[in-house]
């Protein structure tokens, strides 16, 4: 007769999300997608940081006059210096939303033919006071803070 041995605790947990839908289990202590995402976003933010306020500003300038954008629309308006991955860009709206200045409206296929029609954000304007007051403080010339 063979024992069997009982299988260890399991070191994973699994959630049902509040919509019912299940989330499989992640390993204890290990960072999640959205976290990894906020911490990609972040150190975007910091070492691209000229780069980004110059896409916000033509976030907000494109939203003032349109009403609403997406991410294709401010990789039209931003020029980025050789070796600078659009991929920075994707720290532009989040300040903002944060700020309550602009929300995403729902999602689009994106127009850039290296984006092969994948989901992109809608952006659009909550306040328009706010953004003009956000360009005020946020000025820039020839692209450099002020």
């Amino acid at each position: 007769m063979t024992t069997q041995k009982k299988a260890a605790p399991s070191q994973t947990t699994a959630t049902t999300k509040p919509h019912g839908l299940y989330q499989p289990p992640l390993p204890l202590g290990e960072p999640t997608g959205e976290e990894l995402k906020k911490a990609a976003l972040a150190e975007f933010e910091e070492l691209r940081r000229e780069i980004v306020l110059r896409a916000r500003r033509a976030l907000l300038m494109h939203l003032l006059v349109y009403g609403i954008a997406t991410a294709d629309d401010v990789r039209d308006l931003v020029e980025l210096p050789d070796g600078i991955s659009p991929t920075c860009l994707g720290a532009v709206p989040g300040a903002l939303a944060r700020a309550g200045i602009i929300r995403r409206a729902g999602y689009i296929p994106s127009k850039r033919p290296e984006r092969h029609a994948s989901p992109t954000a809608v952006w659009e304007l909550l306040s328009e006071t706010a953004a003009v007051e956000w360009l005020a403080e946020h000025a820039t010339t020839n692209g450099v803070a002020t």
